[in-house]
């Protein structure tokens, strides 16, 4: 009588950057696979920005489920609308498809802390894979008396902030200047930011009980948040073809394997997806865009606050084989820069004492800045 014998998958070492120098993941060597219905879980936020301490609660135990399970999750009534969405978007595409020459005046390297645009193959987010060949245009948090930067109670002039605060205030007001002769462009984008922001500030309360501290536990490290946002663009190709890295075995996406560096990341991806995340058996599972949600992965900051309960994502992006541009907006979001946080007590015991130093959001992140 024959026997069959199965081959479990062989796994490989995929090395990511850390605050702590570099981390390793076993990854199955096998090809990405659709995700499964609830596989990544997705969170009704109805209730989350009001008083309404029940549905905090319930947010909170959802986001809790998820973080030590997939570490990634939609969120559906988020509270940002379609029109903000949807304009923060076709402005992006627009900033993109102008010509090059165009891009080059608002290049990162004419701006501090890489404020500005990134071309195509300039940037590696895995230095074991190839370049990542979307482009992008990103800046840091900022707080201004316009009403498109962060709703803060009193406005306050960057030159008024606290002493300790404006060293780590790193944007470049120099770039806004540099976009104003694209109609609107900077108008739609700060105000997604904007309204992204608000919503980071909502969910922290969330994550903040479900780490088993009161609402307001964490608001004193967000007044002056690394709230961060880029937009990334992966151009349509007429005609999809591998690349020569591809075919000769070295991984190269529109954007490599990474984790994220600060708290937590919600992302806008646009209807032709691409984002691939890796799951807790070590394989790379499809993430594809739902209607009217957006995703949040956790990132190393809060990975590190929990002593590795709540282990960072790992995710990709493909590259894009349509012949339509794809474009996806993420918000890096983190705790004020200067502000030391160790490894909070709830997440810590006699048999896990803490892992980490204390360290800041700001010492976590410039290394990779």
């Amino acid at each position: 009588m024959s026997q069959i014998i199965t081959q479990k998958p062989s796994k490989v070492i995929l090395r990511l950057n850390s605050p702590d120098g570099d981390s390793i993941r076993e990854v199955l060597d096998t090809p990405p696979r659709p995700c499964i219905f609830g596989e990544i879980p997705c969170i009704d936020l109805t209730g989350l920005g009001a008083t309404d301490t029940g549905a905090i609660q319930r947010i909170a135990r959802e986001i809790k489920t998820a973080a030590v399970t997939s570490g990634v999750f939609y969120i559906k009534n988020h509270g940002i609308s379609r029109e903000i969405i949807e304009e923060a978007r076709l402005k992006s595409l627009e900033f993109f498809r102008q010509p090059m020459d165009e891009k080059w005046k608002v290049e990162r390297s004419n701006f501090n802390h890489h404020n500005g645009w990134t071309a195509p193959g300039n940037a590696r987010a895995n230095a074991s894979e190839g370049p990542d060949v979307k482009e992008q245009f990103r800046w840091h948090y900022s707080v201004n008396d316009d009403p498109m930067y962060d709703h803060l109670p009193k406005p306050i002039a960057l030159g008024a902030l606290p002493a300790e605060i404006q060293p780590y205030i790193w944007a470049d007001e120099r770039l806004w200047s540099k976009t104003a002769a694209l109609p609107n462009f900077n108008d739609a984008v700060k105000r997604y930011w904007r309204a992204t922001i608000n919503l980071a500030r909502d969910l922290t309360k969330a994550i903040a009980v479900a780490l088993e501290m009161p609402a307001d536990g964490m608001d004193d490290l967000i007044t002056y948040p690394s709230g961060d946002m880029a937009l990334n663009f992966y151009p349509g190709i007429e005609h999809p073809t591998k690349t020569n890295m591809e075919t000769s075995g070295l991984y190269q996406g529109g954007l490599g394997s990474h984790t994220d560096l600060q708290c937590f990341t919600i992302l806008f991806q646009d209807h032709i997806g691409g984002l691939q995340v890796l799951n807790k058996d070590g394989q790379w599972i499809e993430a594809p865009p739902i209607a009217d949600t957006l995703i949040v992965n956790i990132g190393d900051f809060l990975s590190r606050l929990t002593n590795d309960k709540w282990e960072s994502t790992v995710h990709r992006v493909e590259v894009n084989r349509t012949n339509a541009d794809r474009i996806s907006m993420p918000l890096f979001f983190g705790f004020n820069f200067n502000k030391q946080c160790a490894v909070l007590p709830t997440c810590t015991d006699e048999n896990s004492p803490p892992k980490y130093a204390p360290l800041s959001c700001g010492e976590a992140v410039e290394p990779r800045n």
